[in-house]
């Protein structure tokens, strides 16, 4: 047993209000059991300049592992705690004797491949505190939705690049290049125009199904790849000429066309676009693989609801700028006790996850809240799943299609007894097994420390 008080550092996975909530809760419970701890900015620079100030013996870290830099000392524990992945994730792990990878999951069903790394995995969730408890006032909406996503990659009208000899299309791509210049966006790089943009939607709407937990993302984005693989040797020339042409420019011409902030920009994009154009082509294809599959459950899971009933409620970042989410968009909720509250308040409470990890914060927090979930199946019983840790018609209520969706939703709407009785068997369940403190004593314990 080590000698308290030992010093945790915990880093976010972005500066957004909801990372920080879940750090601070997490190190709320640590203290509660005689530990220290500091919560960081997300950037490494950030972090490594607050671990070198406050020299931490513990870093927890969320979709992070240890910098390559090797500027943290093989003596501090890392514990890298992914909730998220992308298929180039595992590409940039780097891990020291004793640390741990704590996932939201099993590697298989987030598709991350550890293979090669000799590393403890162990799996770690999330948790509730007093603050998500809710407090039920009144009827707020039938459905709700809470929870943002990433904005949409839409398709922009340019040139076409299809049936066009090689050169017709070179020339047509730097036409798109200029024109997307002119309209502000990063000219340098896949052109997102409608052919590339459409043609890997398409292939991820016929690859991928919706509302079943169930995402193959490293197929998809290999996929995906060979898609934009053809695409990307167009682009990578029309990108050379361009910045050809760009280092014959003296910054003073270009100064009367753009401003100093878009000029450096312009020079900074010019030193990495043509050297990174797989990076590129690969930045499309994860995005594509990772992020739009969520947009299509959601979309889908918005449908279903309006055609029960239109008194909706979504609430989250980047909501209103998705057509699907605008009309029925409410903000954007910064506190635990606002979540609680829509959560306690709404008759339905919609989640959904790609890879099936319902053992999430939005699934728990409403459970927390005594709020009724509404969830569809996974295709399989894994780790991490709403299955494997609770039960379906004492916790929560499922559905594999619309019809099922549709009359689970139309009888709870009518049935608040039966909503109440729901929420409270959730409530007093996720509270006697799912807290932060639960998962400080856990993760103390995965340290010998507890």
């Amino acid at each position: 047993m080590k000698k308290k008080p030992f010093k945790f550092l915990l880093v976010p996975n972005t500066d957004a209000p909801y990372d920080f909530r879940m750090m601070d809760s997490f190190g709320r419970s640590l203290a509660k059991c005689g530990y220290q701890y500091q919560i960081a900015k997300s950037s490494e620079s950030e972090y490594v300049a607050r671990y070198l100030q406050y020299q931490p013996d513990i870093i927890l870290a969320v979709n992070k592992t240890r910098p390559k830099s090797g500027v943290v000392s093989k003596d501090v524990i890392y514990l890298s705690w992914f909730q998220d992945v992308y298929p180039e994730t595992d590409e940039n792990l780097v891990f020291e004797k004793g640390d741990i990878l704590y996932l939201l999951g099993t590697s298989e069903q987030l598709g991350f491949n550890i293979n090669d790394y000799n590393v403890r995995v162990l799996s770690l969730y999330t948790g509730v505190g007093p603050e998500n408890a809710g407090c039920k006032k009144s009827d707020l909406c039938d459905f709700s939705l809470c929870g943002g996503l990433p904005l949409d990659i839409e398709p922009l009208e340019t040139f076409p690049v299809s049936n066009l000899t090689a050169k017709e299309n070179l020339i047509s791509t730097l036409l798109a290049k200029i024109f997307i210049a002119k309209s502000g966006r990063n000219f340098l790089g896949i052109n997102y125009n409608n052919q590339y943009i459409n043609e890997c939607k398409a292939l991820v709407e016929e690859k991928y199904k919706p509302l079943t937990g169930i995402l193959n993302i490293n197929q998809l984005y290999s996929e995906l790849l060979a898609l934009l693989g053809d695409r990307s040797k167009t682009v990578q020339r029309a990108d050379r000429i361009i910045v050809e042409v760009l280092n014959r420019i003296p910054n003073a011409l270009l100064s009367r066309f753009a401003s100093v902030e878009q000029v450096k920009k312009v020079r900074a994009l010019q030193t990495i676009s043509v050297k990174n154009i797989d990076g590129i082509s690969k930045s499309l294809a994860s995005w594509m693989s990772q992020s739009y599959p969520r947009i299509i459950d959601r979309r889908l899971l918005v449908s279903f609801a309006e055609r029960v009933s239109k008194n909706i409620r979504i609430y989250g970042n980047h909501m209103e700028s998705h057509k699907f989410a605008k009309p029925y968009f409410a903000g954007v909720l910064t506190t635990d006790e606002d979540l609680a509250n829509v959560y306690a308040n709404t008759l339905i409470n919609l989640g959904n996850n790609t890879h099936g990890l319902g053992l999430h914060s939005r699934n728990l927090g409403v459970m927390a809240a005594g709020g009724y979930l509404l969830h569809h199946r996974s295709s399989v019983t894994h780790p991490g799943s709403l299955e494997a840790e609770f039960s379906e018609g004492d916790h929560y209520e499922a559905y594999s299609s619309f019809d099922e969706f549709k009359s689970r939703s139309e009888q709870a709407l009518l049935d608040a007894t039966k909503r109440q009785r729901l929420g409270y068997s959730a409530k007093r369940f996720v509270f006697s097994r799912h807290t932060w403190d639960h998962r400080a004593r856990q993760v103390l314990q995965n340290l010998e420390l507890f």
